[in-house]
């Protein structure tokens, strides 16, 4: 949602004002983004010593196409796969240690149904718990977006 200054003029360029619009619950998001980007992290950590520590050595190839622009995604299961690839012969070294990629879809799958069990644990403990007079510290910020930039924001 817009602000009240989004688009203004301001020296030598516009504001860029928008704000979150979540039916008057705007602090229990911010708290529940906060709480998400924690998990992240961790889970990041985690994942990269559950691959490492299983050492597949395996490379998935995922074909992305979009109207005739064909590309290719390549996911390495850890840093052994790493290793076995030459950047001078990077699809033949990749082809070769390759792996079918339903292995990978399981894994997202199961991490996407982790997630969502963790969001959905994080808003009930954000509802019944939520004290509408603490509120959490926030550094004021104004964007500026040069007018030249501004052309397809506002």
């Amino acid at each position: 949602m817009h602000g009240k200054d989004h688009g203004k003029r301001e020296d030598a360029g516009y504001v860029f004002d928008l704000r979150v619009e979540a039916d008057g619950k705007e602090d229990q998001l911010d708290e529940l983004r906060a709480r998400f980007f924690r998990y992240q992290i961790e889970r990041y950590d985690e994942l990269l010593d559950f691959w490492d520590q299983e050492a597949l050595g395996s490379a998935y190839i995922l074909a992305d196409n979009h109207d005739d622009d064909p590309n290719l995604a390549f996911v390495f299961s850890d840093k052994t796969a790493m290793q076995q690839i030459r950047f001078r012969h990077f699809l033949r070294d990749s082809r070769a240690i390759e792996r079918e990629p339903s292995v990978l879809h399981q894994r997202v799958a199961a991490e996407k149904s982790r997630l969502r069990q963790f969001l959905e644990a994080q808003c009930r403990d954000i509802e019944e718990n939520d004290d509408p007079k603490i509120k959490r510290f926030r550094k004021k910020r104004k964007i500026i977006v040069h007018p030249e930039a501004a052309k397809d924001l506002i």
